[in-house]
């Protein structure tokens, strides 16, 4: 039983561990907030709920789906006359080179199109449910999706290609609502932001990281809110806070030794920028995480 606030991990949720996928179905019940390292879909078969992600609530109605990103408290509330499917995955079903939650936001693998509506939210886009009710077969997939994972024992190439499917027609559908435009100099912040991810324990800066784009640092700002929809200080920030998570998380290493060995040199500033991307101080994060 998880207590409130835990946080659920993938080495110890998925029944086999090199095909970390779970498809459930549940009608109403009562959750406890909570976070998970791994990626999760929710989908309405019918009736209603709310999901309360972050500091968000979403109504969602039959039919609606959404994404909910590793390390993101949330809650689903339900009502008397609902069903509802969460989905569960590790970002390497997809790619295997996906081997962290970040590791799929700037790739160059065609696969990533299939999590670019999650890489949006991550980028600082707010979540929200998209509606597939008007998606041929949908439910039926979804259902295929429930009875393949009962009886799971290995990789099954029927269930990645059912996922695949859900996750084609989500980001399809989710860009016809958008109408969004393809973003100008990808490829460079996409160099920068390898950069950022390589070095961001060192002290670096914003030109440090317009040089790694080969841009000018006013043309660089610029560009990287557009194509990442966050400001550089604020990537840099959230790249050290993930890297900090995974310390508390799979060490018994001291908070302020975390602090200076992620980047921050700062305590306070490191603990102000923890509890604001993941509501909770490192203390209690470490202590929630169950080490």
């Amino acid at each position: 039983m998880k207590t409130p606030g835990s946080t659920w991990k993938a080495s110890q949720f998925f029944r086999v561990a090199e095909f970390p996928v779970q498809a459930q179905r549940f009608g109403a019940r009562s959750f406890t907030a909570h976070t998970h390292d791994f990626i999760q879909l929710v989908y309405v078969e019918s009736g209603t709920l709310t999901h309360e992600v972050g500091s968000a609530s979403f109504a969602m109605d039959t039919g609606d789906i959404m994404f909910v990103p590793p390390f993101v408290r949330h809650r689903p509330r339900t009502g008397t006359d609902v069903s509802f499917v969460q989905i569960n995955f590790a970002p390497f079903v997809i790619h295997s080179s996906f081997t962290t939650h970040l590791s799929f936001m700037n790739s160059t693998e065609t696969d990533a199109a299939y999590l670019a509506p999650l890489a949006h939210i991550m980028r600082g886009g707010k979540p929200r449910p998209v509606n597939l009710a008007h998606v041929h077969a949908v439910g039926g997939r979804i259902s295929d999706m429930i009875e393949r994972y009962a009886s799971l024992t290995a990789f099954d190439a029927v269930l990645k290609a059912d996922l695949l499917w859900l996750l084609a027609h989500i980001a399809e559908t989710g860009n016809k609502e958008k109408g969004t435009a393809a973003v100008k100099h990808r490829d460079e912040i996409a160099s920068a932001i390898r950069f950022i991810e390589s070095k961001y324990a060192d002290d670096i800066g914003l030109a440090d990281a317009a040089s790694a784009a080969a841009l000018s640092p006013s043309f660089f700002s610029r560009s990287f809110r557009n194509v990442t929809g966050k400001t550089f200080v604020h990537y840099l920030a959230e790249v050290r806070i993930f890297h900090a998570v995974r310390m508390l998380r799979e060490s018994s290493r001291p908070v302020t030794d975390i602090c200076y060995a992620v980047g921050f040199n700062d305590m306070n500033h490191f603990c102000r920028m923890f509890k604001r991307m993941t509501g909770r101080t490192p203390s209690v994060f470490r202590k929630t995480s169950g080490l």
